[in-house]
């Protein structure tokens, strides 16, 4: 059977439409547009995905949930989804809608009335799975008590404890949410060392934007930040109270203050020692070579790049491309600023040896731009 280059020109162009993603069922206009025609089309709801340029998790969503005809389909003649910009130049819909982390799909009526919200990554599949849920009067507080309850292990109930304690939050039910909170920090993720880079850096970051609406949440931060200042000042401190009075610091003490406890103690006191490494970023951004120098070593740094190395640049390393190029831009960042704190402290042989273990994994232009910068600020850029 002979095909006319017509028929074939059809046949490849039909092929490469195939090929192409979906589009999005994101609409590119405000929330108050997107709500009148919701009202207009008399519609059940509106899907608000607040995002910002730099969330991993929200580029996902684009291009995965956003253009799954499995998420249009759901939408179709039911509700319409909008994109909005929760950056800094729109911050006052985060301010407005109380949303601390991205993405958040807000689940609204035409009128603006929230009827309930998703945080976090969602797959298609669980994105209608969860707004029918809504529509059918469920709610995130509902689902994370849930997931709570079914949990199969310690770590699954800590995470839905977390997510119980934000919905409550989201939900203008301050004071439960407060309880979970201080819960989490004083008992939950405190005995399980898994947890304990949330408990150190975001969970009182949580709790602290809490604060803001809610001043109990701040007074009781502040309250852990005395005890555990009275912790590490005694004879019995351990390593995870200067954890701690460093996570809390950052929020509650003034500017620099961490530095200001550091150069109180004696040089021979063994609390520097322990604050030492957790204040590299601190001592660099002062530009306090020796310090920062001292606090990690040559062998450590060397470590963690070639740790980096093996995850980021190895076979195994992530698809996602814009993922990748983030975590690696992370492991080069780190290298280069153990090479800044040694050429600045005039330990040029170590910050050699770091430099070239970085440029025999990654030549590219952006790897040594950022070498530069680093060096640049050492004044050691005659490399």
């Amino acid at each position: 059977m002979r095909f006319s280059p017509f028929a074939v020109s059809l046949a490849l162009a039909a092929r490469a439409l195939a090929a192409e993603p979906a589009p999005s069922v994101l609409r590119a206009e405000t929330l108050d547009a997107a709500l009148k025609d919701a009202a207009r089309a008399k519609l059940q709801f509106v899907l608000a995905d607040v995002s910002t340029k730099g969330c991993v998790p929200c580029r996902q969503m684009e291009r995965t949930t956003w253009r799954d005809p499995a998420t249009a389909a759901f939408l179709n003649g039911r509700g319409l989804a909008v994109g909005i910009d929760g950056g800094w130049g729109n911050a006052a819909i985060c301010v407005r809608r109380r949303i601390g982390e991205f993405p958040t799909v807000l689940i609204l009526r035409p009128d603006g009335t929230e009827i309930d919200r998703l945080v976090g990554y969602y797959s298609s599949s669980d994105l209608i799975a969860g707004v029918k849920d809504a529509l059918a009067g469920g709610s995130s507080v509902k689902r994370a008590r849930s997931r709570a309850a079914k949990a199969k292990n310690q770590d699954d109930y800590i995470q839905a404890r977390f997510e119980l304690a934000q919905a409550l939050m989201y939900s203008g039910r301050d004071k439960e949410a407060l309880a979970d909170l201080l819960w989490l920090y004083d008992d939950g993720m405190k005995r399980l060392p898994e947890f304990s880079g949330v408990r150190a850096s975001y969970l009182p970051t949580v709790i602290n934007n809490l604060g803001r609406s809610y001043p109990p949440a701040k007074s009781a931060l502040y309250r852990r930040f005395a005890e555990v200042r009275q912790r590490l000042l005694g004879p019995y401190f351990t390593t995870g109270d200067a954890r701690d009075w460093l996570a809390l610091s950052q929020w509650l003490a003034k500017p620099d203050a961490d530095l200001a406890l550091f150069d109180s103690l004696r040089p021979d006191d063994p609390r520097r020692r322990v604050l030492a490494p957790m204040l590299f970023d601190d001592f660099l951004a002062k530009r306090r070579y020796a310090d920062a120098a001292a606090a990690r070593s040559a062998k450590r740094a060397e470590g963690e790049f070639a740790q980096c190395a093996a995850q980021y640049w190895g076979k195994n390393a992530p698809k996602d491309a814009e993922q990748l190029h983030m975590m690696r831009e992370f492991c080069v960042e780190q290298a280069a600023s153990a090479a800044e704190a040694y050429a600045g402290a005039g330990r040029e042989a170590d910050a050699r040896t770091i430099l070239a273990s970085v440029r025999r994994v990654d030549d590219k232009p952006w790897v040594e731009a950022t070498v530069r910068r680093h060096l640049r600020r050492a004044r050691r850029d005659r490399r």
